[in-house]
């Protein structure tokens, strides 16, 4: 142990280390890659959904009360959060293609149609 390792404990000391260059922060992705990059994710989170929920099953769903006691149905529409989500980001941006957003929104309706709306003690799979 050396005497200026015993003075300072004998520990790490960061304030004894030599000053570094900062080291340069990644540089932000250029918006209409950054745009490309969210919409391969959107589709990959709707393919996901499809694999994950049986659209068919969920499209089967007519009463209130069967909706509501549904746990099939309550993942479903738990798991269409985050891809509205997206889907609301992405339509706030220039650069998404007015066809891109086309697709985007009818797949999105697609799964929002499955799940269906409690209107009324029945499930309206029409919005």
């Amino acid at each position: 142990m050396t005497a200026r390792s015993r003075e300072s404990g004998g520990g790490f000391n960061p304030e004894q280390q030599p000053k570094s260059e900062e080291i340069p922060l990644p540089l932000e992705l250029d918006p209409v890659r950054e745009t490309e990059l969210e919409i391969i994710m959107f589709n990959t989170m709707v393919d996901a959904y499809e694999e994950k929920h049986d659209l068919p099953l969920l499209l089967s769903i007519e009463g209130g009360a069967e909706a509501k006691a549904s746990p099939e149905r309550q993942a479903a529409k738990a798991d269409l959060a985050p891809i509205v989500a997206l889907l609301r980001q992405l339509s706030a941006k220039t650069e998404v293609l007015s066809n891109e957003s086309d697709s985007m929104r009818q797949r999105y309706k697609k799964l929002s149609q499955a799940v269906g709306m409690i209107n009324s003690g029945r499930v309206d799979h029409t919005r």
